[in-house]
């Protein structure tokens, strides 16, 4: 099960309603490059996640589900998980 503590850039959501807000260009750049920092790592840890997860299914032979794991992880970042 997962919770929202799983999704740490979930709480910066409010992030998004404020760069749309945001009247001087200088915030809502700042704002907006917060955003993309957080999304890119997030899309890593998952990237991480789903390679982890990969290799507890290798662990109990189910090669089919472990080799989509790692393609997912590959094709999400590549140069956050080790071959």
């Amino acid at each position: 099960m997962m919770l929202a503590a799983d999704f740490p850039f979930l709480a910066r959501i409010d992030t998004i309603a404020e760069c749309a807000q945001a009247v001087r260009p200088d915030i809502g750049i700042a704002g907006r490059s917060t955003m993309i920092t957080a999304c890119r790592a997030a899309v890593a840890e998952l990237a991480v996640a789903c390679n982890n997860r990969g290799l507890l299914y290798r662990d109990l032979n189910k090669d089919r589900v472990a080799i989509k794991d790692f393609g997912e992880a590959v094709i999400l970042a590549p140069e956050a998980v080790a071959l």
